[in-house]
């Protein structure tokens, strides 16, 4: 569902003046102006007044909010059926167990604000969404990649297998190299950006890769950044998979040590497995300069910990169960120096100096909310989100994201 001039409706709490519209100046009183009772569009202050009565509202009818994500909904009625919304902005996402109460939700909704009833979810924000005759769900994103390499000029180019050449080591440019237009290089990492974080995983290294080049591109980075676009050409129908049943969460967790020639430092990439989709990744470059593999694979264990542990408290809002309450999540590392080191918490000469916030991984193994296993790197999912691979296991990583 969609709300109509959501922002119209919001009551601002601060104290605004506008000068007075053109075409509605009163005569004699030019100098005047008018002083705003409720939001307008354009205004800094709108969309979270908007929120606020939209969340009132929802109190209202006994929804209660996520703590986990503050823009997810839940509604239980008295048989423990559930009813979920998951809010962006003015655009409604409704989910329940009873078809009847959802009626009764959106009724009640169009009663408060002006809203257009778009029927079952296809596209939202972007993604396109398909329903398999196996209950599965796709989630895409074909029209708007077709969109950027049409926009960028690139609709007539050759695909290639993969989103990063394995040969080229991107670095900052150098006096040999020509410049790259900075806007146009901004305007395509910018599109590749949105499509790797919601529904391209199998990018999400190349884009990161790019974006540290932002500021001065050259003629290289641009090459890279078109190849991306050339990549898409061919798989811009690839989006992740869910299928039922409820599958165990995982978690993968991985790391290029010293990867970034300019400064040394590893990428962290992790991906967490839900139904055998990902639902969530991550590749970027760490903080700081890892001193050895165990290391930076260490400190990737931290992060993918810190995105279970969210996720976890999140599906337990929603009433989803991985198994006995008190199973711990899988978390699959190939390093088994990193794994010795989360599991035995003692002081040890190679881990002295390693920075206290990244030991949160052997707390969370301690309460059983993570259990880190091996896995050889042959079969690690995440590998294609710290480094360029070849095009056999790019293609292996991305099938075991879920991604087809």
């Amino acid at each position: 569902m969609d709300v109509n001039t959501a922002f119209l409706y919001s009551i601002l709490d601060e104290i605004v003046y506008v000068e007075q519209p053109e075409g509605f100046v009163v005569p004699g009183k030019e100098d005047f102006v008018c002083l705003l009772g409720k939001a307008l569009y354009g205004l800094k202050q709108s969309p979270r007044a908007w929120f606020h009565l939209i969340a009132e509202v929802l109190y209202d009818f006994d929804f209660k909010q996520s703590t986990a994500d503050p823009c997810i909904w839940i509604h239980e009625n008295e048989n423990g059926e559930r009813i979920y919304i998951a809010l962006y902005v003015d655009d409604l996402i409704i989910a329940g167990d009873n078809e009847d109460d959802i009626l009764t939700i959106k009724r009640r909704l169009s009663e408060r604000f002006e809203m257009k009833d778009l029927g079952i979810a296809k596209k939202f924000l972007g993604i396109e969404i398909e329903y398999g005759s196996d209950e599965s769900v796709k989630l895409h994103q074909n029209q708007y990649i077709q969109r950027l390499i049409e926009r960028h000029g690139m609709g007539e180019s050759n695909p290639v297998a993969t989103p990063l050449d394995t040969s080229v080591k991107l670095t900052s440019i150098t006096a040999e190299e020509a410049p790259a237009d900075p806007q146009e290089y901004a305007r395509i990492v910018g599109g590749l950006t949105f499509a790797a974080c919601v529904t391209r995983p199998d990018i999400a290294c190349a884009v990161g890769q790019l974006s540290q080049f932002l500021n001065n591109p050259s003629s290289t980075h641009m090459q890279a950044a078109k190849r991306v676009l050339r990549y898409l050409q061919g798989t811009a129908n690839l989006g992740i998979t869910y299928r039922p049943p409820p599958l165990k969460l995982q978690g993968y967790s991985d790391a290029n040590w010293a990867g970034d020639m300019d400064t040394r430092r590893s990428t962290t990439g992790y991906v967490v497995m839900l139904n055998n989709g990902a639902i969530a990744w991550k590749s970027r470059r760490q903080p700081t300069v890892a001193l050895s593999t165990m290391e930076s694979e260490y400190m990737a264990l931290t992060d993918a910990t810190k995105e279970l542990v969210w996720v976890k408290s999140l599906l337990a809002e929603l009433g989803y169960s991985n198994g006995k309450s008190n199973d711990p999540t899988d978390l699959f590392s190939d390093n088994q120096g990193a794994i010795a080191l989360a599991k035995n918490p003692v002081s040890h000469s190679r881990a002295k100096h390693i920075d206290i916030r990244h030991h949160f991984v052997r707390e969370a193994i301690q309460d059983r909310i993570i259990w880190v296993q091996y896995i050889p790197t042959a079969e690690m999912t995440a590998d294609s989100l710290t480094k360029a691979l070849g095009r056999e296991k790019h293609e292996k990583c991305t099938a075991r994201m879920g991604m087809s």
